[in-house]
């Protein structure tokens, strides 16, 4: 969201032809990967990916579950749009299970 802002501009003093920072939108699967795998990456540290030998702190989000904001609709939701669904609309009765280092941690069930 925010680099939208800045690729839009955000200073209405500004003719709108000076306004923003051109390119410097990034897309939602972009910035997953910098809080995940880049963010890990970066500090040397195996996590961010699911794969044999890395850290798994993950959560199961559930996209089926009465009364949510959240909700999938595979017949028109892509992979990229559903993972942007869930970072801006999932709520903490949402998440169905958190693993920690590999150990559930919370959760036991989905609804759908």
């Amino acid at each position: 969201t925010m680099s939208r802002l800045l690729t839009d501009g955000v200073d209405a003093a500004q003719v709108p032809a000076a306004r923003g920072v051109p390119g410097s939108e990034i897309s939602m699967v972009e910035a997953l990967w910098m809080a995940t795998a880049g963010g890990a990456e970066l500090l040397g540290i195996d996590a961010g990916v699911i794969e044999q030998g890395r850290f798994f702190d993950a959560v199961a989000i559930d996209t089926a579950r009465a009364g949510a904001a959240l909700r999938a609709w595979p017949e028109i939701d892509d992979e990229e749009r559903i993972a942007e669904k869930i970072v801006r609309l999932v709520t903490p009765p949402d998440i169905a299970m958190v693993w920690v280092a590999g150990r559930r941690v919370a959760g036991t069930e989905f609804s759908g």
